[in-house]
This record gives C-alpha cells, sequence and structure tokens, in this order.
C-alpha cells in the first residue's frame, strides 16, 4: 500500500477472517483481544458495529465469514484494505460538465411512493434517498412506478439518488453496488452520490478503510456511466486534508461533491461550528459546488455563508417535506406550503432575512472536544 503499488480490488463479498478471541474483562469475546491495532485505536468502535459483533457473538465465533461487520478497526485492518484494492490518490472519474445539470440551490429529499408526488411540486432539484426506495439491506426497487420517478417530477427537474439513512442500508449499498449501478431504477438519475461509509469516532485504520469505499463505490458507478458524485467526511483535519488534496487534483474532471452536516450523534451547534471551523479552513478557496446537508436553521445558514461567500453551495434538506406531509389541507395547499419553505431557504442561501449570529466564545478546539465528549457519553450509555 505503499508509494505508487496499486493492488487490483477483487470485488466481491469480504473475506472472512479466522477469529481467535480471548476473554475481554467484561467475560464477553471482544473484536480487539487479538488485535495488535488496539495500542493505536483503542477500544471504540461504532454503534453498529458493537450491536452486531457482542450480540451476535457466538454465531459469528462459528462462522465468521458471516459477520457483517464492516467498520469495527478489524484486527486484519491490512488484509480489509487489500481487499478494497489498496491506497490510491488517483481518482478515475468525470463528471458531467457543470453547465450540463445546473443544480438549484436548495434541494429538498423526498420521500417516495406510489402515488408520488402528493402535493405539486415546482422545478428544481430533487433528492431521493436509496433508503427511500429499498427499506432493508435485503430488498432492491423493481416496482415499476419506482422507474417513473424522474418523470414525474415538473419539466425541467433534476433529481439525485443519495445515500442518506441508516447505516446497514449504506453498507447494503456497497455490498450490492453493482447490482444498483445496473438498475434502471438507478440510471434514470441525473447523478447518484456515494453514502457515507464511516462513523464520526471511527479510528483512522477504519476510517482509511470507508474513504477506499468511496473511490471504489463512485468509480465503479462511474465506469457503469453514471454521473457520480463523491463524499467527503473526516475524522479530523488530516483525514480531510488528504481527501480533499486527491479531488481537488481532479478540478475540473471532478467539481462537485457532498457533505453531510447531519448531527445524528452529537449537538448541533458545536457540530455545525467544528465542521464550518474546518470547512472555512480548508475548503473555502476551492472552486468547487458543495452539497450540504444538515443546515436547516437560518443561524446553520449563516456560518456557510461566512465560510463560503461565494455562494457556491446548495443545501440538502428534508425539513419542507416533513413539514408538508405533516400539514393538513387540500395537495394544493400542501404545494404552496412546501414552495414557501424552499423560498425561505432561498432567501436564506442569498443572505436575507436571516436570524442573528449566534456567539462565538469557543475556539475550534473548544467546540471539537465537546462534541467528541457528547459522542463518547452516548456510547457508554449505549
Amino acid at each position: 500500500m505503499a508509494g505508487d503499488i496499486i493492488f487490483p480490488a477483487s470485488g466481491g463479498p469480504l473475506p472472512g477472517f479466522e477469529l481467535e478471541p480471548l476473554p475481554e474483562p467484561s467475560g464477553q469475546p471482544g473484536l480487539y483481544s487479538r488485535s495488535g491495532l488496539k495500542t493505536i485505536t483503542g477500544t471504540r468502535m461504532n454503534p453498529l458495529a458493537r450491536k452486531l459483533w457482542y450480540e451476535r457473538v457466538p454465531a459469528l465465533l462459528k462462522d465468521p465469514a458471516a459477520s457483517p461487520v464492516i467498520t469495527g478497526a478489524h484486527p486484519q485492518a491490512a488484509q480489509w484494505m487489500e481487499h478494497l484494492g489498496g491506497l490510491d490518490a488517483r481518482w478515475r472519474i468525470e463528471q458531467r460538465p457543470p453547465q450540463d445539470w445546473p443544480l438549484s440551490t436548495v434541494i429538498p429529499r423526498v420521500k417516495m411512493s406510489s402515488g408520488f408526488p402528493q402535493w405539486p411540486l415546482g422545478a428544481g432539484t430533487y433528492w431521493v434517498d436509496w433508503e427511500s426506495l429499498a427499506s432493508s439491506p435485503r430488498s432492491f426497487p423493481d416496482k415499476p412506478w419506482m422507474e417513473e420517478i424522474k418523470s414525474r417530477l415538473p419539466e425541467g427537474s433534476l433529481a439525485l439518488l443519495g445515500g442518506i439513512g441508516r447505516f446497514e442500508i449504506r453498507m447494503s449499498m456497497w455490498a450490492r453496488r453493482h447490482e444498483i449501478f445496473a438498475s434502471p431504477v438507478v440510471r434514470q438519475f441525473d447523478a447518484v452520490v456515494c453514502p457515507d461509509f464511516s462513523y464520526l469516532d471511527d479510528p483512522r485504520p477504519q476510517g482509511l478503510a470507508a474513504e477506499r469505499m468511496t473511490q471504489l463505490w463512485v468509480q465503479a458507478g462511474a465506469e457503469q456511466g453514471l454521473n457520480m458524485i463523491p463524499t467527503v467526511s473526516w475524522q479530523n483535519e488530516t483525514a480531510l486534508r488528504c481527501q480533499l488534496d486527491a479531488l481537488g487534483a481532479q478540478y475540473p474532471q471532478v467539481h462537485t461533491v457532498y457533505m453531510d452536516l447531519l448531527a445524528a450523534t452529537t449537538r448541533r451547534r458545536p457540530w455545525v461550528m467544528t465542521r464550518t471551523h474546518e470547512i472555512a479552513e480548508h475548503m473555502a478557496s476551492l472552486p468547487l459546488r458543495f452539497l450540504i446537508s444538515g443546515l436547516d436553521s437560518g443561524w446553520a445558514v449563516r456560518r456557510i455563508l461566512e465560510v463560503l461567500p461565494e455562494g457556491n453551495f446548495h443545501l440538502v434538506t428534508l425539513w419542507p417535506w416533513l413539514r408538508t406531509g405533516f400539514n393538513p389541507g387540500t395537495a394544493q395547499m400542501k404545494g404552496d406550503s412546501f414552495r414557501r419553505m424552499i423560498r425561505r431557504y432561498e432567501e436564506w442561501a442569498q443572505g436575507e432575512g436571516l436570524p442573528p449570529a449566534l456567539e462565538d466564545p469557543q475556539d475550534p478546539a473548544e467546540y471539537r472536544r465537546e462534541m467528541e465528549a457528547e459522542v463518547l457519553r452516548k456510547q457508554q450509555e449505549a
């Protein structure tokens, strides 16, 4: 994995490993019991990996190949990475020119059903999550109406397929990537956004594996002729710089990336302030289009405007769709309400009608410590 040596990716299912766990202090066999990486990574792992391992440990010991644990800082992390093809800083994708798919400033996430759309929509860019089409890791979108999603949008609209959702759904998108990219349901979309295969507290070896999975997932879709959008996800600034160096070197072939700022496991303010500090430090000068989710408050939009004053961002939000769905009224009334909420986000993105800026008494390090303490507390409670 050093230098320019590139291992060919084998594809297919991830290999099983012969695990010989020794008892942990809790009396349960642990994922790190025989791991030389334990001194580097510690004993934290993401909640899904912990749940899948400890709740199924007897079965996993009998059949390690059946283990669904993909990101748990596996003792054989080097073998995982070799299976993924090693590390390669070069992205082998080329997006369509941005003028061929102009994105609206606000990109609402919409939920799918056979009755979509449930109220009148305006022309724009719409985001559909894979989990809205396949509600479990084992299901696959094969209903005839699912091939009509793009045609049901107003004329001139664009449709993006995204991967926001439960972690097990995102991991199924990795395992079934070749099947997904060949599906006519997927091929109708104007672009496909890579899901995030990592967690905030992933130790570095497992974070590297997630970065490589992102790269291979995007490249596999591009090889099938799809317009692919990479995801930038980072556990620390070093990881962020490495990803941006690799993507920046591909400009203008790669000009659009996605960032998820949804605060799923920590409080929103320290999360958003920490992330935007790092965006200001490392991304503000890049000539990229940023698709950003999680900025659903006026103060958060004000903050991203301060960080990206050129306005080269697009707000990905589920809130207008959820609010409209819960509101009573006719389809026309719901459509009017939905469009009013979209206009409000558009005004925010233009700097209009924003609430006063939040006081920012803490430096970035304080926000990061506060955020990490919150994540660790929730892990310990779990």
